[in-house]
């Protein structure tokens, strides 16, 4: 579901709220989590489209997220974002050689060296700009 250009997880009463704003700087919920039970086989279908499918947002870029409580970290594609609770953002263009060393400092995935050197030959073609 899209809300003011934000993705938001679902669409059900949220009970733990991940802080954010929108464009207009209006807090609005990014996940939630309820009571409700789930089975595997409830995310079978969504995670094959979302993982295999051309127009999922996920294949064909490299997106990493990091909520924290002072501050939520994005790079998608070569452009990592860095959103303050007050709303402000500062972005910028990440080398493909830097990735590894943002991934691993900024959020805390540390690759081996064959998948950090696939990952820079990956954003040399995916990037520029996150699409």
């Amino acid at each position: 579901m899209v809300n003011n250009g934000h993705r938001r997880c679902a669409s059900f009463p949220r009970t733990a709220p991940a802080p954010s704003l929108d464009s207009d700087g209006k807090p609005i919920d990014l996940y939630g989590f309820n009571t409700t039970p789930v089975f595997p086989v409830d995310f079978t279908v969504c995670n094959q489209y979302i993982s295999t499918h051309p127009r999922s947002p996920f294949t064909g870029r490299l997106v990493a997220q990091r909520p924290g409580t002072g501050r939520r970290l994005q790079l998608i594609g070569d452009e990592l974002t860095t959103e303050e609770p007050d709303g402000r953002h500062r972005k910028r263009r990440v080398a493909a050689e830097e990735v590894p060393a943002v991934l691993r400092t900024e959020f805390g995935i540390v690759l081996d060296a064959a998948d950090a050197e696939r990952v820079v030959e990956f954003q040399r073609v995916a990037a520029p700009g996150g699409r």
